[in-house]
């Protein structure tokens, strides 16, 4: 089964009991040195614990005219991000007095300090579930113990090809203070041993312990791929070329793999030779590995073959033929005592297991434009919703109209006080905020659903994206659907039919959206429209056919994922829509 791709950063125990923090300072009417509407002045920040190189959100009023940042021990900063009046964002300095301290924020004519204490970590890793020497599968998890966790920002691996391969914090599968739980890739892993190293954001380097990595969901396999087969008698004269091509079109064939020559000898007095193609002894294949190095006879064989290591030294050979300037094949010769059948080559192939396909299912579970313009505002999504959830499913909530004041906050639906459990990060630059399902938190949203409540901001939809579930085992369209059959009028621009994105479920890139038509007239304009823009949806426009009683055009790859989540709109002027299909 597919393992989740895309998980986001948990935020562990340490940024839940900030962001708790931030929500009190919101909702009280204390504020620190100065007020957000009678100067500069600092609500909050987080996080409370820093390192060197941490990335960090000041909240609070009058930073347009900041001009200086200072954190404990004197250590002044001036390169740093006004996000706007009420919001800065600034890198945590080396230096940064041990024992931690307050903030000052500066601006030309007055200066703010916090009520809070900035602390400054150190990461210690103390063990790991996994020991050196053990085994681990692609989709397998591996946790980290320690302290101060939370400022490891990526682990190196190798990828399936063995370069090095970085995965970011916010696609490890937990990450907390004391423990970090990271996910190896299913398949895009290297077979073997290697140490991977976790990287702080303050330049440590900790080692992984040497783990044999082996990629999930299948297993390699060796194949046997058939290279020449036949009755090859001959003397000293005569050879049988073997088409070097063939190896080179294996898909991976290289170092490592085996090439296996079945052969049988009348008697003892039978020899072979196995050349790159010239008739010189010079030319002799090298790597034979045999006794004599240069001829095969009965007594070398094993069941019947014998078999030659791919290296980097003879890999050109079977490859391009051009080892040493010999012609372009390899080549056999012997004496007439010997019977050459069949040359193979071995490969190890990929085998997938047997669990069926899966998909990664995202449903909107939201879609009212709810404004909270005040602590009161809150929208409420049913338990039936989370029927199906998973842990490390995502939830993500698309904002607008972010506001000085933004604080958005994840609400049991049952009470008032912060979910500490599914608290998200506040990400305010990408028009969403998200957090990952946890096991702790299933059973409550799926007896209890899962509320919002917040400051300045407007929430337009609600999204559950649901990783690796089983999908259907069919083909998909596999004949001419019907998607809509309700005969449409578009006598003006107004006119329009939407087609419901449940049709699209089954649908892959390259199926084709036809719809049937009549009463053209002279202002024939059929146009594709996306379901939330009246601005043409270019990436598949139609084709206007107006011979054959229908325009239609293939899927996208760009499209795919906003039929299956938005549906299809037609708008147009001067036809009549009488039906709309989807055909393989």
């Amino acid at each position: 089964m597919k393992i989740m791709k895309h998980i986001i950063n948990y935020i562990g125990t340490l940024l839940a009991v900030v962001l708790i923090s931030t929500t009190f300072t919101a909702c009280s009417d204390k504020d620190d040195a100065g007020s957000a509407n009678v100067g500069l002045g600092i609500k909050s920040f987080f996080p409370l614990k820093v390192v060197t190189n941490q990335p960090m959100t000041i909240n609070g009023s009058g930073f347009d005219a900041a001009s200086e940042i200072e954190f404990p021990g004197g250590v002044k900063v001036s390169n740093f991000e006004v996000v706007s009046d009420g919001m800065i964002r600034v890198d945590a300095p080396s230096g940064i007095a041990a024992e931690g301290g307050k903030l000052i924020v500066r601006s030309a004519n007055a200066e703010a300090e916090s009520n809070m204490s900035l602390t400054v970590g150190h990461t210690n890793v103390s063990g790991f579930d996994k020991q050196a020497g053990e085994s681990i599968l692609g989709g397998e998890n591996l946790t980290v113990f320690g302290a101060d966790l939370e400022f490891i920002k990526s682990v190196e691996l190798l990828d399936a090809e063995g370069n090095i391969m970085l995965i970011d914090q916010q696609d490890f599968y937990r990450k907390g203070t004391n423990r970090l739980v990271i996910q190896i890739p299913v398949k895009n892993i290297y077979r073997g041993s290697f140490v991977g190293n976790l990287y702080t954001y303050d330049g440590q380097k900790i080692p992984l312990p040497e783990l044999a990595y082996q990629p999930g969901g299948g297993h390699f396999e060796m194949k046997e791929f058939i290279i020449w087969e036949g009755n090859f008698r001959a003397d000293w004269g005569t050879g049988q070329p073997i088409p070097y091509a063939k190896f080179a079109a294996i898909d991976g064939f290289g170092v490592g793999d085996l090439v296996r020559v079945y052969v049988s000898f009348d008697d003892d007095g039978g020899q072979l030779q196995f050349l790159t193609g010239s008739w010189n002894n010079d030319q002799d294949f090298p790597d034979l590995n045999l006794a004599d190095g240069k001829t095969i006879k009965p007594a070398d064989l094993t069941d019947g073959y014998f078999e030659v290591t791919v290296t980097e030294k003879n890999y050109p050979v079977f490859t391009s033929g051009d080892m040493w300037g010999g012609p372009n094949c390899i080549m056999f010769q012997g004496n007439n005592k010997y019977t050459l059948t069949k040359v193979v080559a071995l490969h190890e192939v990929w085998i997938s297991d047997d669990s069926g396909p899966v998909a990664d299912i995202v449903k909107t579970i939201w879609d009212t434009e709810t404004v909270f313009d005040g602590w009161s505002a809150s929208i409420l999504i049913g338990p039936e919703q989370f029927a199906d959830l998973q842990e490390g499913d995502l939830i993500r909530i698309y904002i607008k109209d972010k506001g000085d004041d933004y604080n958005p906050i994840f609400k049991h639906a049952e009470d008032w006080s912060n979910w500490d459990e599914l608290q998200s990060i506040k990400k305010d630059g990408d028009g969403y905020f998200e957090s990952t399902v946890t096991a702790a938190v299933i059973e409550e949203l799926q007896t209890k659903g899962l509320r919002f409540q917040g400051l300045g901001f407007t929430i337009t939809k609600v999204d559950l994206t649901m990783y690796g579930r089983p999908a259907d085992g069919d083909d998909g369209i596999t004949s001419e659907t019907t998607v809509f059959e309700t005969e449409t009028v578009f006598d003006g621009w107004s006119a329009t039919i939407v087609v419901d994105p449940t049709n699209f479920a089954k649908a892959k890139v390259g199926n084709t959206v036809r719809v049937y038509i009549k009463d053209k007239g002279d202002d024939y304009n059929p146009i594709f429209k996306h379901v939330s823009d009246w601005g043409n949806w270019d990436e598949f426009q139609g084709s206007k056919k107006d011979a054959d009683g229908y325009f239609e055009a293939p899927i996208p790859d760009g499209a795919l994922d906003e039929l299956q989540k938005d549906g299809l709109r037609f708008q147009g002027l001067g036809f009549t829509i009488t039906k709309v299909t989807i055909l393989p």
